[in-house]
């Protein structure tokens, strides 16, 4: 036995897992079930039973379960302070009203008609199947309910029959009756305990994703200040050294920039699997869109050595979106085209289409790097598993789904014959 926040339980091996309350709110919950079909039961008896002895039993069946268990069960709940001996006087009441129920098919084998037979098979088999849903969270509990039951299956064949080979055979395929019943309840069991340590790792794994949320939130928040202080002395070198200084304090910038956009996204990330993330939607140009991803890119674009274009000649007007959003988005998807590309060329076009009746916006992102096979490829957008050693993942794992928050999707496609590009669509006006 332990003890849990002022609660004594019974360990499993020392017969059960329940309170002594919970064991009887669980045994009360079956309380209509038992006598409704008991009621329906003895109906069906009147037929080869005499009609007073029908009605009185399940009369009595119905006060047992309506007021004399209840009764009793209360008084042992003001009485009891032993949670043990509490258990012993509940599988005694229990074990009391286990001998009404077994009752009826002693009654009716006892009559000899197929009828009864059959009836009394039915009820042997509903029966174990209920004890064993409703008493099986408690050793005793269930051993006290099943004792007149099993007896009654063993012996009432030959107490009728006599000692013959048809009792053994009728007494042999009753107890079988009560062990199949006695196997679901295992499994039921089984499945039970399984699906408790299923919710109770989704809640451990909820938390945990929760706190880790909160972290990211908290560091990347207290990161930025550092990292704004050491990108401003970088351009201030840079603008008055020269030479290798000047070169040395640009690429501490760019690195900086770079970590910048990465806390950025980490924050981003933190918000979208806490569920707190909200669009901030403004109707902006989207060339502005386009300019902005091109300027933040540039640096990366000729770090890496590769030639960077961005088409703006379309007419793409202005859209009703998260600029800010869209701008990341489209920024990890370019920086991870431009990793790709490795010394080659990117290119970036833009279209506006009516799709489905609406607005959207699709921008093409294509780089003249080896298309990532079917492996590779599959695991692109999962966090922390980017194609490449790099944390490109982390980026466009939070590129598809802002861009899905927004209503849109990211894909990326490596087609033969065609150098690959990714894919990004979204609607011009975001839903509220």
């Amino acid at each position: 036995m332990r003890t849990e926040g002022g609660r004594q339980t019974f360990l499993p091996g020392e017969g059960g897992d329940v309170s002594l309350s919970e064991a009887v709110h669980l045994v009360r919950k079956g309380t209509w079930p038992r006598a409704g079909f008991s009621v329906l039961m003895a109906l069906a008896a009147t037929s080869i039973l005499p009609l007073d002895i029908c009605l009185s039993w399940a009369a009595a069946i119905v006060a047992w379960e309506c007021w004399v268990r209840r009764s009793c069960e209360d008084a042992l709940a003001r009485s009891a302070r032993d949670p043990e001996i509490g258990f012993r006087w509940l599988a005694a009441i229990n074990f009391f009203g286990a001998i009404l129920f077994a009752a009826f098919a002693v009654a009716t084998w006892s009559t000899g008609d197929p009828v009864g037979l059959v009836l009394a098979t039915a009820w042997v088999a509903s029966t174990a199947n209920h004890l064993f849903v409703y008493f099986m969270s408690h050793r005793l509990l269930m051993i006290a309910a099943l004792a007149p039951l099993v007896t009654c299956a063993l012996a009432t064949p030959f107490l009728v029959g006599g000692v013959t080979v048809l009792s053994a055979l009728g007494a042999v395929a009753l107890l079988c009756l009560v062990i199949a019943a006695g196997v679901f309840g295992f499994d039921r069991q089984i499945l039970l305990r399984a699906r408790a340590e299923q919710a109770a790792a989704r809640i451990r794994a909820e938390e945990a994703s929760r706190a880790k949320s909160s972290f990211l939130s908290t560091m990347s928040g207290e990161l930025r200040g550092p990292l704004n202080e050491i990108i401003g002395y970088a351009e201030l070198i840079e603008e008055e050294a020269a030479g290798a200084t000047s070169q040395d304090a640009a690429r501490i910038k760019l690195s900086a920039q770079n970590l910048l956009r990465l806390l950025n996204i980490v924050a981003d990330v933190a918000k979208l699997e806490s569920g707190v993330a909200e669009l901030n939607r403004d109707l902006v140009p989207v060339q502005a869109i386009l300019r902005s991803v091109r300027d933040a890119a540039s640096p990366l674009a000729a770090a890496t050595g590769v030639s960077l274009s961005i088409d703006e000649a379309a007419s793409l007007g202005d859209a009703d979106l998260d600029h800010l959003r869209l701008h990341h988005a489209l920024l990890q998807i370019v920086s991870a085209a431009l990793h790709n590309a490795s010394g080659g060329a990117v290119e970036v076009r833009a279209a506006r289409k009516i799709k489905d009746g609406g607005d959207v916006l699709e921008f093409e992102v294509i780089d003249t790097g080896p298309a990532l096979d079917l492996e590779k490829a599959a695991r692109l957008f999962q966090p922390f598993a980017g194609a490449a050693s790099d944390v490109q993942g982390i980026g466009l794992g939070f590129s598809r789904d802002i861009v899905r928050l927004m209503g849109g999707d990211v894909a990326y496609n490596a087609q033969p014959g065609r150098r690959p590009s990714f894919f990004l669509s979204i609607p011009t006006v975001q839903q509220a």
